[in-house]
């Protein structure tokens, strides 16, 4: 094992502890100049992703310490694109009499989900998933609708 100086391909260096057989950390330098990013560049690339995401959704800020917020961005993000994954496809497996109640019931679901602003929910519940988010959430939807119709 030994502490290589990595030059990545954004131009920036490194230092890393590689392991293995000198063949194999040597083509491990030789792939970071072609096709890895420091991680300072990682970071900002996916800082302006987020910023981006939530800018177009119109997602509220997150409250949180910096890093919770940090990482709560990046796993809002993937919880919201594969939260939108299930709500179409559930959508298209829909019997058509049942869309307009689906959609009302995915409307008030979308804005509790996205109006989530703990980054630490965010943090605690990122291993549940879309298909999670939407099971729970459209239970409390249910059982608010049942509360109104007594």
């Amino acid at each position: 094992m030994a502490r290589t100086t990595i030059y990545y391909s954004c131009g920036h260096t490194g230092e890393k502890q590689l392991f293995g057989k000198m063949s194999q950390r040597e083509s491990y330098v030789e792939y970071a100049a072609k096709s890895l990013v420091c991680p300072a560049c990682a970071r900002e690339a996916q800082d302006k992703e987020s910023a981006e995401y939530e800018a177009s959704e119109s997602l509220p800020e997150l409250i949180g310490s910096e890093k919770q917020v940090s990482w709560a961005r990046t796993i809002r993000i993937k919880m919201l694109k594969e939260f939108d994954e299930k709500v179409a496809y559930h959508r298209s497996i829909a019997p058509p009499e049942r869309l307009e109640e689906i959609d009302k019931a995915i409307h008030a679901i979308n804005q509790t989900v996205r109006g989530r602003k703990r980054a630490s929910w965010w943090i605690d519940n990122q291993r549940a998933g879309g298909t999670y988010l939407i099971e729970k959430e459209y239970a409390a939807y249910k059982a608010a609708q049942g509360a109104q119709d007594k």
